[in-house]
């Protein structure tokens, strides 16, 4: 039953991290959306797209972060009732939640 499980929206910084993430992901994902994080040590979308293991048979996406909230602040990947999962990067969340609700947020309060 693929319609249950969730669409996840995934970023990371370091390779080291993204394997074993997606590893895990992957098997309980019905589509994962890659999207790389405004950061200089962020893994590439490509990169990501390539550690996602063969036997995940979902749909895979690349898309800017902010693609994902046009017209405003409401998430425009999948359909109303989906489940919509963010995970990998701290900075990831950051800039999601920033999207959802725009409160200003030092870069120092992010951590990974």
């Amino acid at each position: 039953m693929a319609e249950g499980k969730p669409i996840l929206l995934a970023g990371v910084l370091g390779e080291d991290r993204a394997r074993p993430l997606f590893e895990t992901i992957s098997r309980f994902a019905r589509k994962i959306v890659l999207c790389e994080p405004d950061q200089p040590r962020a893994t590439p979308v490509e990169r990501l797209r390539e550690l996602i293991p063969d036997s995940f048979k979902g749909e895979v996406e690349a898309v800017e972060i902010a693609a994902c909230f046009s017209p405003g602040p409401v998430c425009s990947i999948g359909n109303p009732g989906d489940t919509i999962l963010v995970t990998g990067s701290i900075y990831l969340i950051g800039e999601i939640l920033a999207q959802l609700e725009p409160i200003p947020v030092k870069e120092a309060d992010l951590q990974d």
